[in-house]
């Protein structure tokens, strides 16, 4: 089997978490965080991708029936999630997963959708962003509407 060729990129992003209550000091709820996406290898309808963020991973993403599934191997993962722009509902998935790590998992997220946002993983067809009357597709992050 031909070792897959990965494509050497550079895509930060920036990640946010909000802990629940009670789980850090007052004061230290709300985290933010860097990330880029540095190596990228398409496979079909999957692509695999390694991350550095607050540690180094690589992920695989690609869609399903009911969406996507964003696989992250060290930590045997494989997370069922929305289209990439849905970052609440995605960071809802990723931090109620009993397995991993929670900063990881939410730059997992985040990752997935720098990657989309940078024309690098095409939303399926089967899997439509949602979009208003104006065309443009709109997102629910901790309650606000951004677009």
């Amino acid at each position: 089997m031909q070792q897959p060729q990965f494509k050497k990129v550079n895509i930060p992003f920036q990640c946010s978490y909000t802990w629940p209550d009670g789980q850090v000091a007052e004061g230290d709820e709300f985290e933010t965080w860097d990330g880029v996406i540095d190596r990228i290898c398409e496979r079909g309808p999957y692509t695999e991708f390694h991350i550095s963020g607050r540690s180094g991973l690589t992920l695989i993403v690609g869609p399903y029936t009911n969406g996507y599934i964003l696989a992250i191997p060290t930590y045997s993962v494989v997370l069922d999630l929305s289209f990439p722009q849905d970052l609440f509902y995605n960071k809802e998935k990723a931090t109620r997963c009993e397995h991993g790590n929670i900063i990881d998992q939410v730059t997992a997220v985040y990752a997935f959708k720098a990657l989309a946002d940078a024309g690098l993983y095409e939303v399926s067809p089967d899997h439509e962003v949602p979009v208003d009357e104006s065309g443009e597709y709109f997102v629910f992050d901790s309650g606000k509407e951004v677009s």
